[in-house]
């Protein structure tokens, strides 16, 4: 659906409309993926056998959030064989170029994402597919408010 998310290059300033310009939308599930609360990294512990139980370095300054790595679910729409074909081709050389910003004015976030695989393909008559993403939030912190 148009203006459902936005890709930028990390070098870039211009935003693409996803599925204006690939045929590129969300299925059911990757909003849930991308709102689903970041697991924290490790806690400093101090497990000394001379003191009952163990001690955490719990305090909310030392309390950090880990990566995440998240798998969003892609449908891509072409009008015949070769827009699909092309759309494609483009849609994932635009993604292995590494690390990337997605607007989703539904959420009113800008996430900062970096590519690692794409998986669990799946093509109808070479007109339409759907395919699954692995993406690293390598802060999910440093998410940024859309600006009305």
């Amino acid at each position: 659906m148009t203006g459902s998310a936005y890709i930028k290059l990390l070098d870039s300033e211009t935003w693409i409309d996803i599925y204006e310009k690939y045929g590129v939308s969300f299925l059911r599930g990757t909003y849930d993926a991308l709102i689903t609360a970041p697991t924290m990294k490790s806690y400093v512990t101090n497990d000394n056998r001379l003191e009952d139980g163990v001690e955490y370095l719990d305090k909310p300054d030392y309390a950090k959030i880990d990566q995440r790595t998240i798998d969003m679910q892609f449908v891509l729409d072409g009008t015949s064989q070769s827009d699909f074909l092309a759309k494609y081709a483009d849609f994932i050389a635009l993604m292995v170029q590494g690390g990337f910003y997605m607007k989703i004015p539904t959420l009113g976030k800008i996430f900062r994402f970096v590519y690692s695989k794409c998986s669990k393909s799946t093509q109808y008559s070479l007109k339409m597919a759907t395919f699954t993403l692995t993406l690293i939030e390598p802060n999910p912190a440093d998410r940024t408010d859309i600006e009305d």
